[in-house]
């Protein structure tokens, strides 16, 4: 049983980034015919599975960056730096920070749990956070 609730735009039967398409028609018969459809320039590589919802994929990278796109033609809809890491991988603590991961979409917000990184504008480091993102602007309603 879903719980419904209702707060600051964001709402109940959440939608997670599963593996799951119900709808697809991509099978292993047909796969080898797939073609390339567009790219999304991002600061460092997407850092988990995206959510496709409502002709939007929604994904997060490594740099701390939240994006949200159109599915059908990939023009980016906006594009939300959450906070900083260095991008220095081959250093220990950066490796641990980035998105743990999709989140979930739950009426208008999309919730982001992060592992790491600096808050912008703040020079103490995070262990982690949970954010809440209006889902059609990336404009935050909690952190």
């Amino acid at each position: 049983m879903v719980q419904q609730t209702q707060n600051n735009g964001c709402c109940s039967t959440p939608l997670s980034g599963n593996a799951i398409a119900p709808k697809s028609s991509i099978h292993i018969g047909n796969i080898q015919n797939l073609s390339y459809r567009y790219h999304i320039p991002t600061t460092l590589p997407v850092s988990a599975k995206p959510i496709v919802y409502q002709d939007h994929v929604y994904f997060t990278d490594w740099s701390g960056t939240a994006y949200a796109a159109c599915a059908s033609n990939g023009r980016l809809q906006w594009r939300r730096q959450l906070y900083q890491t260095s991008g220095d991988t081959s250093n220990p603590t950066d490796v641990l920070q980035g998105f743990v991961s999709t989140g979930v979409i739950c009426g208008d917000c999309w919730y982001l749990a992060s592992l790491g990184g600096q808050a912008i504008g703040n020079a103490q480091h995070d262990a982690g956070r949970l954010y809440a993102l209006n889902r059609h602007t990336g404009n935050i309603h909690w952190v």
